[in-house]
Protein backbone atom coordinates (compact mmCIF):
# COMPACT_ATOMS: atom_id res chain seq x y z
CA UNK A 1 0.00 0.00 0.00
CA UNK A 2 1.62 3.52 -1.28
CA UNK A 3 0.51 5.78 1.35
CA UNK A 4 1.30 10.17 0.51
CA UNK A 5 1.69 12.28 4.07
CA UNK A 6 1.84 15.79 3.32
CA UNK A 7 2.68 17.97 6.08
CA UNK A 8 5.67 15.92 7.04
CA UNK A 9 8.19 18.29 8.59
CA UNK A 10 5.82 18.79 11.31
CA UNK A 11 5.11 16.90 14.24
CA UNK A 12 2.09 14.27 13.61
CA UNK A 13 3.06 14.49 9.63
CA UNK A 14 6.62 13.17 10.76
CA UNK A 15 5.71 10.88 13.19
CA UNK A 16 3.57 9.31 10.97
CA UNK A 17 5.98 8.77 8.15
CA UNK A 18 8.54 7.11 10.71
CA UNK A 19 6.27 5.16 12.50
CA UNK A 20 4.73 3.89 9.26
CA UNK A 21 7.87 3.02 7.07
CA UNK A 22 9.25 0.16 9.88
CA UNK A 23 6.40 -1.18 8.24
CA UNK A 24 7.30 -3.33 4.94
CA UNK A 25 3.35 -3.56 4.20
CA UNK A 26 3.61 0.31 3.35
CA UNK A 27 5.65 2.50 0.49
CA UNK A 28 5.69 6.45 1.85
CA UNK A 29 6.19 9.08 0.52
CA UNK A 30 6.53 12.61 2.21
CA UNK A 31 5.84 16.55 0.81
CA UNK A 32 6.78 19.15 2.53
CA UNK A 33 7.54 23.00 1.26
CA UNK A 34 10.90 23.19 4.11
CA UNK A 35 14.06 22.16 2.84
CA UNK A 36 14.69 20.66 5.84
CA UNK A 37 12.32 17.70 4.76
CA UNK A 38 15.03 16.24 2.90
CA UNK A 39 17.28 15.72 6.11
CA UNK A 40 14.36 14.83 8.49
CA UNK A 41 13.96 11.41 7.10
CA UNK A 42 17.88 10.42 5.91
CA UNK A 43 17.91 7.35 8.03
CA UNK A 44 14.23 5.86 6.94
CA UNK A 45 12.73 4.18 4.14
CA UNK A 46 10.93 7.00 2.43
CA UNK A 47 10.85 8.88 -0.82
CA UNK A 48 10.75 12.85 0.00
CA UNK A 49 9.08 14.90 -2.37
CA UNK A 50 10.07 18.90 -1.50
CA UNK A 51 7.09 21.32 -3.01
CA UNK A 52 4.52 23.59 -2.15
CA UNK A 53 1.02 21.67 -2.75
CA UNK A 54 -0.59 25.63 -3.50
CA UNK A 55 0.52 24.15 -7.05
CA UNK A 56 -1.28 21.80 -8.60
CA UNK A 57 0.79 20.53 -11.16
CA UNK A 58 2.79 19.29 -8.08
CA UNK A 59 -0.16 18.10 -6.43
CA UNK A 60 -1.07 15.75 -9.27
CA UNK A 61 2.57 14.58 -9.86
CA UNK A 62 2.66 13.51 -5.44
CA UNK A 63 -0.76 11.62 -5.65
CA UNK A 64 0.29 9.84 -8.84
CA UNK A 65 0.23 6.00 -7.88
CA UNK A 66 -0.86 6.57 -4.50
CA UNK A 67 -3.61 4.44 -2.31
CA UNK A 68 -3.92 6.54 0.53
CA UNK A 69 -3.35 10.11 1.36
CA UNK A 70 -2.83 11.68 5.10
CA UNK A 71 -3.22 15.75 4.63
CA UNK A 72 -1.52 17.31 7.77
CA UNK A 73 -0.45 20.22 5.59
CA UNK A 74 -1.25 23.61 6.94
CA UNK A 75 -0.92 26.99 8.31
CA UNK A 76 -1.52 27.23 12.11
CA UNK A 77 -1.18 30.18 14.00
CA UNK A 78 -3.23 33.08 15.45
CA UNK A 79 -2.19 35.97 13.64
CA UNK A 80 -1.99 36.50 10.23
CA UNK A 81 -4.11 37.28 7.16
CA UNK A 82 -6.90 35.55 5.76
CA UNK A 83 -5.82 35.12 2.40
CA UNK A 84 -2.85 33.24 3.56
CA UNK A 85 -4.59 30.82 5.79
CA UNK A 86 -7.05 30.20 3.22
CA UNK A 87 -3.60 29.45 0.73
CA UNK A 88 -2.22 27.03 2.83
CA UNK A 89 -5.79 25.61 4.57
CA UNK A 90 -8.42 25.59 1.91
CA UNK A 91 -6.48 25.82 -1.37
CA UNK A 92 -3.77 23.09 -0.77
CA UNK A 93 -6.87 21.11 0.28
CA UNK A 94 -8.62 21.79 -2.85
CA UNK A 95 -5.52 21.09 -5.05
CA UNK A 96 -5.17 18.19 -3.17
CA UNK A 97 -8.65 16.27 -3.35
CA UNK A 98 -8.73 17.41 -7.08
CA UNK A 99 -5.70 15.32 -7.97
CA UNK A 100 -6.60 12.32 -5.47
CA UNK A 101 -9.93 12.10 -7.57
CA UNK A 102 -7.80 12.78 -10.79
CA UNK A 103 -4.95 9.81 -9.77
CA UNK A 104 -7.91 7.68 -8.07
CA UNK A 105 -6.40 7.74 -4.44
CA UNK A 106 -8.66 5.63 -2.48
CA UNK A 107 -8.77 7.17 0.79
CA UNK A 108 -7.90 10.74 2.06
CA UNK A 109 -7.96 11.15 5.71
CA UNK A 110 -7.72 15.47 6.27
CA UNK A 111 -6.10 15.70 10.13
CA UNK A 112 -8.03 18.87 11.23
CA UNK A 113 -8.87 20.89 14.57
CA UNK A 114 -10.78 21.33 17.08
CA UNK A 115 -9.91 25.01 17.08
CA UNK A 116 -13.04 25.35 15.01
CA UNK A 117 -15.33 25.34 18.29
CA UNK A 118 -13.09 27.35 20.22
CA UNK A 119 -15.78 30.42 21.78
CA UNK A 120 -14.08 32.38 24.32
CA UNK A 121 -15.89 30.32 27.33
CA UNK A 122 -15.79 27.19 29.01
CA UNK A 123 -16.55 24.37 26.69
CA UNK A 124 -17.44 20.65 28.15
CA UNK A 125 -17.82 17.91 26.39
CA UNK A 126 -18.24 19.65 23.07
CA UNK A 127 -19.40 16.95 19.54
CA UNK A 128 -19.01 17.45 16.46
CA UNK A 129 -21.80 19.34 15.55
CA UNK A 130 -20.87 22.06 17.46
CA UNK A 131 -20.04 25.32 15.84
CA UNK A 132 -19.95 28.59 17.34
CA UNK A 133 -21.65 31.92 16.22
CA UNK A 134 -18.25 32.85 14.71
CA UNK A 135 -15.08 31.56 14.45
CA UNK A 136 -12.07 32.70 16.77
CA UNK A 137 -9.55 33.49 14.06
CA UNK A 138 -8.81 32.99 10.77
CA UNK A 139 -6.91 29.54 10.98
CA UNK A 140 -10.46 28.10 12.80
CA UNK A 141 -12.35 29.27 9.89
CA UNK A 142 -10.03 27.92 7.22
CA UNK A 143 -9.81 25.12 8.67
CA UNK A 144 -13.60 24.80 8.95
CA UNK A 145 -13.91 25.73 5.42
CA UNK A 146 -11.32 23.00 4.25
CA UNK A 147 -13.52 20.39 5.97
CA UNK A 148 -16.31 21.28 4.15
CA UNK A 149 -14.41 20.59 0.73
CA UNK A 150 -12.97 17.36 1.87
CA UNK A 151 -16.58 15.93 3.07
CA UNK A 152 -18.13 17.55 -0.15
CA UNK A 153 -15.23 15.00 -1.71
CA UNK A 154 -15.87 11.83 -0.38
CA UNK A 155 -17.60 9.01 -1.88
CA UNK A 156 -17.29 5.61 -2.94
CA UNK A 157 -14.67 6.26 -5.68
CA UNK A 158 -12.54 8.62 -2.66
CA UNK A 159 -13.60 7.93 0.22
CA UNK A 160 -12.42 11.01 2.81
CA UNK A 161 -12.44 11.22 6.61
CA UNK A 162 -11.59 14.35 8.85
CA UNK A 163 -9.49 14.00 12.05
CA UNK A 164 -10.03 16.27 15.15
CA UNK A 165 -7.32 15.79 17.45
CA UNK A 166 -6.97 18.32 20.86
CA UNK A 167 -3.33 19.45 22.28
CA UNK A 168 -1.64 16.66 20.56
CA UNK A 169 1.79 15.81 22.88
CA UNK A 170 4.44 12.90 22.91
CA UNK A 171 7.66 11.99 21.82
CA UNK A 172 8.98 14.89 19.31
CA UNK A 173 6.59 17.54 20.30
CA UNK A 174 8.47 20.55 18.91
CA UNK A 175 5.89 22.82 19.17
CA UNK A 176 3.10 23.10 22.34
CA UNK A 177 5.01 21.97 25.34
CA UNK A 178 7.89 23.15 24.30
CA UNK A 179 6.44 26.86 23.93
CA UNK A 180 4.86 26.80 27.35
CA UNK A 181 7.71 25.25 29.05
CA UNK A 182 9.91 28.10 27.43
CA UNK A 183 7.52 30.87 28.49
CA UNK A 184 7.74 29.32 32.04
CA UNK A 185 11.31 29.31 31.88
CA UNK A 186 11.64 32.99 30.84
CA UNK A 187 9.44 33.88 33.58
CA UNK A 188 6.87 35.14 30.71
CA UNK A 189 4.25 32.91 31.77
CA UNK A 190 1.37 34.18 33.49
CA UNK A 191 -1.69 31.51 34.95
CA UNK A 192 -4.88 33.24 33.77
CA UNK A 193 -8.05 32.85 35.98
CA UNK A 194 -8.35 29.87 38.89
CA UNK A 195 -5.66 27.40 36.94
CA UNK A 196 -8.94 24.88 37.55
CA UNK A 197 -9.85 24.50 33.70
CA UNK A 198 -9.73 20.92 32.33
CA UNK A 199 -8.30 20.72 29.29
CA UNK A 200 -8.13 17.25 26.78
CA UNK A 201 -4.97 15.73 25.03
CA UNK A 202 -3.93 13.55 22.90
CA UNK A 203 -1.01 11.12 22.91
CA UNK A 204 0.57 11.03 19.25
CA UNK A 205 0.98 7.76 19.76
CA UNK A 206 -3.01 7.42 20.08
CA UNK A 207 -3.38 9.14 16.81
CA UNK A 208 -0.96 7.01 14.87
CA UNK A 209 -2.18 4.26 15.94
CA UNK A 210 -5.85 5.85 14.91
CA UNK A 211 -4.84 7.61 11.21
CA UNK A 212 -2.95 4.05 10.41
CA UNK A 213 -6.92 2.13 11.55
CA UNK A 214 -8.84 4.68 9.41
CA UNK A 215 -6.94 2.97 6.46
CA UNK A 216 -9.10 -0.19 6.42
CA UNK A 217 -12.06 1.24 8.33
CA UNK A 218 -15.60 0.42 6.99
CA UNK A 219 -16.73 2.66 4.67
CA UNK A 220 -19.39 3.71 6.26
CA UNK A 221 -17.64 5.15 8.62
CA UNK A 222 -16.13 7.64 6.42
CA UNK A 223 -17.27 10.87 5.20
CA UNK A 224 -17.45 13.32 8.38
CA UNK A 225 -15.32 14.33 10.95
CA UNK A 226 -14.44 12.81 14.54
CA UNK A 227 -13.11 14.34 17.63
CA UNK A 228 -9.75 12.86 18.99
CA UNK A 229 -8.38 12.75 22.55
CA UNK A 230 -6.98 10.49 25.32
CA UNK A 231 -10.83 11.07 26.81
CA UNK A 232 -9.76 11.84 30.26
CA UNK A 233 -9.44 15.51 30.60
CA UNK A 234 -6.57 16.77 33.34
CA UNK A 235 -6.21 20.36 34.50
CA UNK A 236 -3.74 22.22 32.45
CA UNK A 237 -1.86 23.96 35.14
CA UNK A 238 -1.19 20.84 36.84
CA UNK A 239 -0.18 19.12 33.98
CA UNK A 240 2.28 22.53 33.33
CA UNK A 241 3.60 22.43 36.45
CA UNK A 242 4.51 18.70 36.95
CA UNK A 243 7.05 18.98 33.92
CA UNK A 244 7.85 21.89 35.07
CA UNK A 245 9.12 19.46 38.54
CA UNK A 246 10.43 16.81 36.66
CA UNK A 247 12.85 19.05 34.57
CA UNK A 248 13.94 21.57 38.11
CA UNK A 249 11.89 24.49 36.36
CA UNK A 250 10.38 26.85 38.81
CA UNK A 251 6.42 26.54 39.30
CA UNK A 252 6.70 30.30 40.32
CA UNK A 253 4.49 32.72 38.04
CA UNK A 254 2.18 35.52 38.09
CA UNK A 255 -1.76 35.03 38.49
CA UNK A 256 -3.96 37.44 36.49
CA UNK A 257 -7.93 38.04 36.89
CA UNK A 258 -9.43 36.26 33.27
CA UNK A 259 -11.65 38.89 32.42
CA UNK A 260 -8.86 41.74 32.82
CA UNK A 261 -6.53 39.78 30.73
CA UNK A 262 -8.94 39.04 27.90
CA UNK A 263 -9.89 42.86 27.97
CA UNK A 264 -6.49 43.82 27.34
CA UNK A 265 -5.60 40.85 24.68
CA UNK A 266 -8.67 42.22 22.61
CA UNK A 267 -8.28 45.55 23.11
CA UNK A 268 -4.56 45.00 22.22
CA UNK A 269 -5.56 43.10 19.18
CA UNK A 270 -7.85 45.89 17.34
CA UNK A 271 -4.72 47.78 17.86
CA UNK A 272 -2.09 45.98 16.36
CA UNK A 273 -4.45 45.19 13.54
CA UNK A 274 -4.85 48.99 12.28
CA UNK A 275 -1.51 49.11 13.16
CA UNK A 276 -0.38 46.87 10.28
CA UNK A 277 2.01 44.65 12.70
CA UNK A 278 3.14 41.02 10.59
CA UNK A 279 4.63 40.27 13.50
CA UNK A 280 2.08 37.92 15.55
CA UNK A 281 1.70 40.32 19.27
CA UNK A 282 2.54 38.51 22.49
CA UNK A 283 -1.09 39.08 23.77
CA UNK A 284 -4.16 38.01 21.71
CA UNK A 285 -7.40 36.53 22.77
CA UNK A 286 -7.21 32.96 21.55
CA UNK A 287 -3.95 32.11 23.71
CA UNK A 288 -5.26 33.29 26.95
CA UNK A 289 -8.92 31.43 26.53
CA UNK A 290 -6.88 28.52 25.65
CA UNK A 291 -4.84 28.98 28.76
CA UNK A 292 -8.03 29.99 31.09
CA UNK A 293 -10.58 28.19 29.80
CA UNK A 294 -11.84 24.62 29.68
CA UNK A 295 -12.16 22.65 26.46
CA UNK A 296 -12.88 18.99 26.40
CA UNK A 297 -14.23 16.37 23.80
CA UNK A 298 -16.76 14.08 23.05
CA UNK A 299 -15.02 11.12 21.68
CA UNK A 300 -18.26 8.61 21.51
CA UNK A 301 -18.47 8.77 17.74
CA UNK A 302 -14.63 8.09 17.22
CA UNK A 303 -14.82 4.76 19.49
CA UNK A 304 -18.37 3.91 18.08
CA UNK A 305 -16.99 4.13 14.72
CA UNK A 306 -13.62 4.03 14.15
CA UNK A 307 -13.18 1.42 17.40
CA UNK A 308 -10.65 4.12 18.59
CA UNK A 309 -9.52 2.86 22.32
CA UNK A 310 -7.11 5.62 23.44
CA UNK A 311 -4.47 3.59 25.07
CA UNK A 312 -1.64 5.67 26.03
CA UNK A 313 -2.62 8.36 28.95
CA UNK A 314 -1.48 12.21 28.95
CA UNK A 315 1.00 11.26 31.45
CA UNK A 316 2.44 8.49 30.05
CA UNK A 317 2.56 10.43 26.89
CA UNK A 318 4.56 13.53 29.15
CA UNK A 319 6.77 10.53 30.10
CA UNK A 320 7.53 10.07 26.21
CA UNK A 321 8.40 13.96 25.41
CA UNK A 322 10.71 14.06 28.68
CA UNK A 323 12.62 11.03 27.51
CA UNK A 324 13.45 12.06 23.75
CA UNK A 325 14.03 15.67 24.90
CA UNK A 326 16.49 14.01 27.31
CA UNK A 327 18.09 11.62 24.36
CA UNK A 328 18.65 14.78 21.93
Amino acid sequence: MKILITGATGFIGGSLAKKLSSNSDYTIVVTGRNASINENFQNHPIKVIQGDLADQEFSDRVTNDIDIVVHCAGLAGTWGEYSDYYLANVMVTKNLIQAAQKNNVKRLINISSPSIYLNFTHQLNIDEAYLPATFSNHYARTKYEAEQLVHQAHNTALQTISLRPRMVIGAGDNNLIPRLLNLQESGLLKQIGNGANLVDFTSVNNLLALIENCFSVPEAAMGRAYNISNGNPDKLWDVIDNLCVSLNISTKRKKLPYSLVMGLAKLNEKVCRALKLKNEPRLLPVPISVLANSMTLNIDAAKQFLAYKPTQTTQQAMQDFLASRHAS
